[in-house]
């Protein structure tokens, strides 16, 4: 990625006027295709006045789509000299209420988006022919201990040696122009992005003999008839047996079939040619995803009594429970045993490793202040 951040001081009194002057020059378009774009009104601060002008070619054939625009918003739409416009003016806004943590994809702020994508089939075949030729530049090596059956057990085998083999770096599809590194060269830096992961996990599991794609969770204006290039996190949509089995390449935590919490329920685009790229990815119920917690409080004749606690996760929950106790696992739980029992920890057993199972966690506690008992004399 070229891009970078930098922090300025800035001296300034109240009521000053800052403008900000962001120039971006693309070298490489992001797409073939098109180009599209969404824009927030009213998302920054509170304002008098905020206008939008929009401007294309009328033979790139531009769709505009609108979401959350107020009653008697100004609007005007005109075709002249080969161009295509629209200006939208907005009157005085203060900032709504916002949902921090809301689900992915809520229209929170005034939106207008527009693109000259013809289809979201379109940028699926040129996204999905990328990896395809990544994958043909530079395949990876077969893996010696996994056995080429196009079966759950195999993907299953996959997903964790490619988790225990390449280190996610951070950057996200955008930072990269869409562009995978070649699966040869990610294991051959044991490090890179969600994207070339996700290469290397479908070219392997495509090598087993099972049907695998990329798919990318959209942002913005995540609908039908509005192709965008606003994806964020790449995933991977494999078939075994008949059924879609979804794979997230990075979370080690988290089981093949399921995908981490904050993509439950979310649009995403299927790269390559296929007849219905525009899916949701499978949501949960409560019942997939529960918590029970035992504990057994023992008083002694007398003094603070000990405490053991079970605590049995499924689902989501169990997910979080191993990322929780990842690591410094004895640390966590002591610090865990201090905040609730304020008691001396002594001993803890952690998750198991099988991440397909429920996790499970015991702490032992002595002397804890959440009861005490006295001998009569």
């Amino acid at each position: 990625s070229d891009e970078h951040h930098i922090d300025v001081p800035l001296t300034v009194a109240p009521g000053s006027v800052i403008e900000v002057d962001l120039v971006r020059v693309d070298r490489t378009p992001a797409s073939a295709s098109g180009a599209a774009e969404y824009v927030e009104l009213g998302n920054l601060g509170p304002t008098s006045l905020t206008t939008l002008h929009i401007s294309a070619p009328t033979g790139e054939q531009p769709h505009v789509s609108e979401r959350g625009l107020p009653a008697g918003m100004h609007r005007e739409h005109a075709v002249a000299n080969g161009r295509e416009t629209w200006t939208y003016a907005l009157g005085p806004t203060d900032l709504p209420p916002r949902e921090w943590d809301g689900v992915a994809g809520t229209v929170q702020f005034p939106l207008v988006g527009i693109s000259t994508i013809p289809a979201w089939s379109t940028v699926a075949r040129e996204l999905g022919a990328g990896i395809d030729r990544q994958i043909a530049a530079g395949p990876p090596a077969w893996p010696a201990e996994i056995a080429t059956t196009p079966t759950l057990e195999t993907a299953r085998a996959i997903t964790q040696w490619v988790r225990g083999h390449v280190r996610l770096h951070g950057l996200a599809p955008d930072d990269t122009a869409f562009r995978a590194a070649t699966p040869a060269d990610v294991l051959a830096g044991r490090a890179s992005d969600r994207l070339s992961i996700a290469a290397l996990t479908c070219a392997l599991l495509r090598r087993a003999g099972l049907r695998a794609e990329v798919a990318l969770t959209l942002r913005g204006l995540a609908e039908p008839g509005l192709a965008s290039f606003e994806l964020e996190t790449p995933v991977v949509r494999a078939k075994i047996g008949g059924s879609d089995v979804w794979i997230d390449p990075v979370h080690e935590h988290v089981p093949v079939g399921r995908l981490a919490k904050e993509l439950h329920g979310r649009r995403v685009l299927v790269l390559g040619d296929t007849p219905a790229p525009l899916v949701t990815t499978p949501s949960t119920s409560a019942a997939e995803n529960e918590l029970r917690e035992l504990r057994t409080f023992d008083a002694p004749p007398t003094g603070f009594v000990n405490v053991t606690e079970v605590d049995r996760a499924t689902g989501d929950l169990a997910v979080v429970a191993r990322d929780r106790f990842a690591g410094a696992a004895a640390a966590r739980a002591a610090d865990l045993a201090s905040r609730r029992y304020t008691g001396e920890l002594v001993s803890f057993v952690g998750p198991s490793s099988d991440i397909d199972a429920h996790a499970e966690t015991t702490l032992v506690l002595r002397g804890t202040h959440r009861g005490a008992s006295q001998r009569d004399r």
